[in-house]
């Protein structure tokens, strides 16, 4: 192997797949990337496993072939080098990656492609498209609310992709909140589908988004795979078995209070709440006093403290607490001037959601206190 090519070039696109590399391999080879020189490409790739991710980027060849080297010397040299033009190299029947970058000159030592694993074969058969840019808002709207991977069930640690009736959706859960946001789309299947998508692969998918509108993606569902096309990069991963709850049932229907509010008001009372309740159970009480809100917060050791928020309120009077980190995550979410938020009991989750909207909305289970 033999190539040229900016320094700039080759660093994005080590940067893009490098995350994919994890970072206690079962694995040595998991430890390195793949770089592969043909045409007038160089494929780099790296990979867990479970998540795949490849960019192609352009270079100069001279001699087409390939090689791994670890990710960490590699990435680590590349951002070190001058702006300048790179040149690799690799004889045949070496395991030694040579790099030349105008006075540096550095040997790397790689291991056999041979040992890299094999990427699923997934062919572009019944793929569909959607926006760069829609895709990575409806990704950041919903993916905080998945579980951890050290916590809760397996189902609960992705996100479910659905499309039916002509809408494409997306669902997180933890247990305690949920997140949902829905958007009608042209072209998409009309046999339904549904996938789980773990969260590891939809964050590294949402960096490498677009913020452009014409960009699409294509989207390839196999039997357990998917495959995200962005052109020069690919996202592959594992989807993960098995019944995601029905998120349907969560989502209450009817209401014994709404409250509509400026988002801005209600943000700035929570961040002002948290001082106090990251002290004690991360806890605030609500109430709502005719068209008032009051949040407070309580911490043994350091005091307690109450915000007001003016409101427009349909139905009963409330009292109901909540954690105040779950309802700022849904809040920072929201866009619009005003958010609205229906309960339907003391003891019921709340629903909140942009004013007057149904495609976007967070559930937030409440805190038993006292």
């Amino acid at each position: 192997m033999k190539i040229t090519c900016d320094k700039g070039t080759l660093k994005e696109g080590i940067q893009t797949v490098q995350r994919a590399v994890p970072l206690h391999p079962t694995l040595p080879i998991l430890s390195n990337l793949l770089l592969e020189a043909k045409g007038s490409q160089l494929k780099l790739v790296a990979t867990d496993l479970e998540m795949s991710v490849q960019c192609f980027i352009p270079v100069e060849v001279f001699d087409e072939g390939s090689i791994t080297i670890p990710v960490r010397v590699i990435g680590d040299l590349v951002s070190n080098l001058p702006e300048a033009k790179v040149d690799l190299e690799v004889k045949e029947g070496e395991m030694v990656m040579k790099l030349r970058c105008e006075r540096s000159s550095y040997n790397m030592n790689g291991l056999s492609v041979e040992e890299f694993p094999l990427l699923p074969e997934m062919g572009e058969e019944g793929y569909w498209e959607i926006g760069q840019k829609i895709f990575k808002e409806m990704i950041d709207k919903v993916i905080f609310s998945a579980a951890s991977v050290t916590e809760g069930r397996a189902v609960l640690t992705g996100s479910l992709l659905v499309i039916e009736e002509g809408n494409f959706k997306m669902v997180a859960t933890d247990g305690h909140r949920l997140s949902f946001v829905s958007l009608a789309v042209g072209g998409l299947p009309k046999e339904g589908v549904s996938i789980i998508v773990p969260t590891r692969a939809l964050l590294e998918l949402s960096r490498i988004l677009s913020n452009q509108e014409k960009e699409k993606v294509k989207v390839t569902i196999s039997e357990n795979q998917v495959l995200f096309n962005l052109g020069s990069k690919l996202v592959s991963s594992r989807t993960i078995e098995g019944q995601f709850p029905d998120y349907r049932r969560v989502i209450p229907s009817d209401y014994k209070a709404k409250w509509k509010a400026n988002v801005e008001e209600l943000r700035g009372a929570m961040r002002r709440a948290v001082t106090m309740a990251r002290e004690g159970t991360n806890t605030v009480k609500i109430v709502t006093e005719g068209d008032q809100l009051s949040i407070s917060s309580f911490a043994q050791d350091v005091g307690q403290g109450e915000d007001l928020v003016k409101i427009e309120r349909e139905g009963e009077d409330l009292e109901v607490a909540f954690n105040v980190s779950y309802l700022l995550d849904a809040l920072a979410r929201i866009e619009s001037e005003r958010a609205e938020v229906d309960l339907s009991g003391e003891l019921s989750a709340a629903v909140i959601k942009p004013e007057g909207e149904e495609n976007c909305l967070y559930v937030v289970m409440p805190v038993r206190v006292g």
